[in-house]
Formats: structure tokens, C-alpha cells, sequence
């Protein structure tokens, strides 16, 4: 496996942004694996990297009879957009829309080791922007007589690159804004442009008919500033 890993690292670099299809991938590789000899070159330059196994997707270790989630990869949060810690002991299904079929297919493994794909949409917004992953699933089993579900989560669509930290935070708010209560609306707003810019003070401002403006809402940072909310300000106020 670990040969096969190690082409298919070189095959999915190789790609460039493009589709890559694992499947047809390792296809293609497994009768042409290298020798051990080659094999440690290979290794070497693709594999070994402090913080990561391989330069795509990331990896979840889950129970197949609770679905929960033993262990992961630490980069978690660039394809399920759900970060490390909060994934371990989650249930593995429903970090995705299609639950049901992702239950179904960690319950249903082959014991033979014969590995199961199945395409899965993360219920989050992930770093990396993508909508649609594959999932490559196999039942491992344990020195203690019990068994694993191993799954490889991977791209299946070129990559839209990955989100710097400011756009995550931007988008994350778009996304808790859209979800806000219709009478919290300006509330949530404002709460949310300044955990991002970290202002001290964040005003919705109305214009009236006349062109005079009033505070109809606002976020203080420090309670020692002076309120504004409701105040009503003349037009003048505003250059022309």
C-alpha cells in the first residue's frame, strides 16, 4: 500500500488543479509498482513532509458500528470544514448532507478488505471551496480482534485554492448572517462585521427622506464609549 500511496501522490501533483480521479489512478499503477529501491526514493521525496502523510485530502479513522470518529488528520478543516478537535468522537455521517448513504456505506464495508467509494458533500463550507469530495472507505481490522473503518476523503474536482484567513472569517459570518432570525438581522450584522474587522464601534446608519440620519443600531466594544443608538443626526452631518 504504502508504494501505491506513494504513486498516487505523484499522479495527483502531476494533475495541476485538474479533475483526478483515484480510481483510475491506481488503476493504472497497480501493475507498475516500483521496487523497494525505487520505492524509498519515491518515498522520500512525496511522503515524507512534517505534518502530513500526502499533498491531497485528508483521513478519518471511524467506528463501523457507532460511526463516531476515532481519529483524523490534522488538515480536517480544508475539506469538511470542521477542525480536528471537534471532528474526533463526532458521528462521521453527519459531517455531510447525504448522511444517510455515508452511514449505510461505513455499516455495509466488505470484510474482504475491498474498498467502497462513494461521493460525499460536506455540510460545511470548507477552506478549500469544494462542494463535492470522494470518500474511499475499508474495513481494517484491529490487533485486538476488533475492526476499523479507514477513510480517505479526496478531492474529486479542481481545487478553487484555499480560502486565506480573513476570506474564511468573511465567509463564515456571511454564512451566520444568512441564518439569522429576520428581527436579529441588524444585531447579527454588526456583531459579525466587527469580530471580523475588530472596530471599537459598528453603527447602522439610516437615512431618512429629508436626508437626516439616525443610528438605528450599534455594537460597542467597551462599555466606557458613548452610545449612539437612536440619536438623530442633521443632513449637513454628511458631506454633499
Amino acid at each position: 500500500q504504502l508504494p501505491m500511496d506513494a504513486l498516487l501522490n505523484d499522479s495527483y501533483v502531476a494533475s495541476r488543479g485538474q479533475v483526478w480521479d483515484r480510481e483510475r489512478a491506481e488503476e493504472e499503477h497497480r501493475h507498475a509498482l516500483p521496487d523497494m529501491v525505487e520505492y524509498e526514493a519515491l518515498y522520500a521525496r512525496n511522503i515524507r513532509r512534517p505534518g502530513s502523510i500526502q499533498g491531497h485530502g485528508c483521513f478519518a479513522l471511524v467506528s463501523p458500528l457507532s460511526c463516531k470518529v476515532l481519529a483524523c488528520s490534522e488538515n480536517t478543516m480544508e475539506y469538511l470544514g470542521l477542525e480536528a478537535n471537534l471532528l474526533l468522537s463526532a458521528e462521521f455521517p453527519l459531517v455531510f448532507i447525504d448522511s444517510a448513504s455515508v452511514r449505510e456505506a461505513i455499516t455495509k464495508l466488505d470484510p474482504g478488505g475491498k474498498p467502497t467509494h462513494i461521493p460525499g458533500s460536506p455540510s460545511r463550507p470548507s477552506r478549500c471551496g469544494l462542494t463535492t469530495l470522494s470518500l474511499v472507505l475499508t474495513l481494517s481490522p484491529t490487533s485486538a480482534g476488533g475492526q476499523w473503518a479507514c477513510v480517505d476523503i479526496l478531492p474529486t474536482e479542481p481545487s478553487k485554492g484555499v480560502l486565506s484567513g480573513l476570506e474564511h472569517e468573511v465567509d463564515r459570518s456571511i454564512q451566520t448572517i444568512r441564518r439569522a432570525p429576520e428581527d436579529m438581522m441588524h444585531e447579527v450584522l454588526l456583531a459579525e462585521v466587527q469580530r471580523v474587522t475588530g472596530f471599537d464601534r459598528i453603527m447602522l446608519y439610516k437615512f431618512h427622506d429629508d436626508q437626516h440620519g439616525e443610528v438605528v443600531e450599534e455594537v460597542l466594544k467597551h462599555p466606557s464609549l458613548t452610545a449612539y443608538k437612536a440619536h438623530h443626526f442633521p443632513a449637513t452631518d454628511v458631506p454633499q
